[in-house]
């Protein structure tokens, strides 16, 4: 005698996908051959669930600029400047693109500063913002040029406000990153016998609280509910000739320029530019 036996319906085989954090850089490497990069509008965080094949899609693309002084310029034959490094520590991927755009201008400043000529030596941020597309992310590196010349504190303060104000008003630039006024040394380009350095210290006097409030600018952006942050782009850049142009005190030579991009090439590795 046959037992009365229950007829079973078949189910479809499910397959569960891992999840991966989403705040990643990149995905686990034993995941990296099986997954891409997944662009939901549902869910924009949920990079890596979509299993190959039948789920490429483009790279995002990190478009950039750079707003700086001649610090972020090959002011001197044989010095690379910090963005073309990180340009090159940046290798395309699957999942990211990436595309740069200086802006420098050497001799720049943050507070307006006139020359011999009448010339406005400020950093011209409307002009640039006009002729640029948007970005994803920018980067500011000013600040050099008003110390040796000896800004006001509340001076600098108030007008890198102002230009942060323009950045986010323009609606270019997704996020914006405040990087560090760099060191300073002797002669701190004292140019003239009346020169604001020769009764001062432009890297005690200006620098440091320079760098203390762009410490805190994350808490200024949120209350304009915008989207920056400070990056501590001087670190490990010490206050000596190995570091620092020893003619002039303020340009930065390869060691510091490639210890900048570093840091930054660190910064974008915790970014999640989706």
């Amino acid at each position: 005698m046959v037992p009365n036996v229950r007829p079973v319906t078949p189910q479809p085989l499910v397959r569960v996908l891992p999840t991966f954090p989403s705040t990643a850089a990149t995905p686990p490497a034993a995941a990296s051959s099986q997954y891409v990069a997944r662009i939901s509008p549902a869910n924009p965080g949920d990079r890596y669930r979509c299993m190959l094949p039948g789920c490429n899609v483009a790279p995002v693309n990190v478009t950039s600029i750079a707003f700086g002084d001649s610090n972020t310029t090959n002011f001197l034959s044989g010095v690379s400047n910090w963005y073309e490094r990180l340009q090159a520590k940046t290798v395309n991927t699957k999942f990211y693109t990436y595309q740069y755009n200086n802006q420098s201008i050497g001799g720049t400043s943050v507070v307006p500063a006139f020359n011999s000529n009448g010339d406005n030596l400020q950093y011209p941020i409307d002009a640039k913002l006009s002729q640029m597309t948007n970005v994803k992310v920018g980067y500011i590196m000013l600040g050099s040029n008003d110390a040796w010349r000896g800004v006001e504190v509340t001076s600098f303060q108030t007008y890198y406000k102002q230009m942060i104000d323009k950045i986010k008003a323009s609606g270019k630039v997704e996020r914006l990153v405040v990087m560090a006024v760099s060191p300073m040394i002797s002669p701190f380009n004292c140019i003239g016998p009346s020169c604001w350095s020769n009764a001062h210290n432009p890297q005690t006097e200006r620098v440091v609280p320079y760098n203390q409030f762009l410490s805190s600018i994350g808490t200024y952006c949120a209350s304009i509910s915008y989207n920056c942050s400070y990056v501590n782009s001087a670190n490990g850049i010490l206050a000596n000739s190995t570091y620092i142009n020893a003619s002039d005190g303020i340009h930065l030579l390869n060691v510091a320029q490639d210890k900048i991009a570093t840091t930054m090439y660190n910064w974008i590795m915790t970014q999640n530019f989706l």
